[in-house]
């Protein structure tokens, strides 16, 4: 077993044309909640998980490298967008500053990701209950978030042509087009995005600790294969179906998330320090990784399953190890001579 950083350059090109593909690979990115926050010192922090980011994207770019990845879909709650919460939130993340440049640092992962994947001929974000919902409840509640609402205002990418949306659009909020994404049209919590007949995507409205009992609900709602978001936990489970004396198997599956697990991300019982600032713990309720799928668009095969599991700022894919190269805040780790 090989073990490779978070970056890879020998340059290799993909083996497989499209055209000879008879499935397509799609890359499910999870929820990302992308929010930079300073501490009490003026150092900056994060509720996404750098580390974690980082070796997703080397996992990407080595399955691009090696098949070509068709799709990229970035299931939803891109921004964690803590200044426009209507839950109680750590005081520290919404400081001046935390919003632009937690903006412009979502852009950035986006723009990563499509750098990773140059030949997809789809990248898309799903609509979500961090996007929308968030900002609506913003311009309902403007008294609360007057400082953040005028840097949104002004916002504009760079090669941005989206100028006919609303400036408060998440496309026109976090550049979608200038970072090579696009949207489904469909409005959260109504997201639901069919790749084959046989294979639906959402971000999903079940936010629970029990994320097998969520994925049966789904199951109950669609007779088709599913892939969710919105929960911290990943989770598969698959069920029987039978109709005309055939059966058949489905299953529903539940993507995770690359947000930090260590008490850093907003959540109904986040601690508090004296500072007003999210206190650190080492319970981990959730799981981070990436999905990959590989499904015939006609429906007439099964989708493949493929999941890979980021620990620790760690992930192995197909027998190779990759590590990040810097912590869950983003800070350049120094590598180990025998890494």
């Amino acid at each position: 077993m090989s073990t490779k950083h978070a970056v890879r350059t020998d340059g290799r090109k993909s083996q497989t044309s499209r055209a000879s593909k008879s499935l397509r690979t799609v890359v499910v990115v999870p929820d990302l909640q992308v929010w930079c926050w300073p501490d009490h010192l003026g150092v900056w922090h994060t509720c996404h998980d750098e580390a974690a980011i980082d070796v997703a994207l080397s996992v990407i770019r080595t399955i691009d490298q090696g098949e070509t990845v068709d799709q990229v879909i970035q299931i939803g709650d891109p921004c964690e967008m803590a200044n426009f919460s209507s839950f109680r939130t750590a005081p520290a993340l919404t400081a001046t500053g935390t919003w632009p440049r937690s903006q412009r640092r979502t852009h950035e992962v986006l723009r990563a990701i499509t750098e990773a994947t140059p030949n997809a001929f789809s990248r898309v974000v799903l609509d979500s209950n961090h996007l929308w919902p968030r900002i609506q409840a913003a311009l309902q509640k403007a008294e609360r978030v007057s400082a953040g609402l005028g840097d949104l205002i002004g916002t504009k990418f760079a090669d941005d042509d989206d100028s006919a949306l609303p400036i408060l659009s998440p496309e026109r909020l976090f550049g979608y087009t200038a970072a090579g994404w696009s949207t489904t049209g469909c409005a959260y919590p109504h997201d639901r995005l069919w790749l084959a007949p046989n294979l639906a995507i959402e971000h999903g409205a079940k936010a629970t600790r029990d994320p097998e009992k969520a994925l049966r609900e789904y199951l109950s709602e669609v007779d088709a294969n599913l892939v969710v978001g919105h929960m911290l936990a990943s989770a598969t489970i698959t069920a029987t179906r039978e109709s005309a004396g055939q059966s058949r198997s489905i299953f529903a599956h539940a993507v995770g998330t690359l947000q930090r697990l260590d008490g850093a991300s907003p959540s109904e019982d986040q601690a508090v320090n004296v500072w007003g600032e999210p206190t650190l713990n080492s319970r981990t309720r959730g799981q981070q990784g990436l999905t990959v799928i590989r499904y015939a668009p006609d429906g007439r095969t099964d989708p493949q399953l493929e999941r890979v599991e980021i620990v620790k700022g760690s992930a192995t894919y197909r027998g190779e190890v990759f590590r990040a190269r810097c912590d869950s805040d983003g800070r350049l780790l120094r590598r180990r001579r025998n890494a």
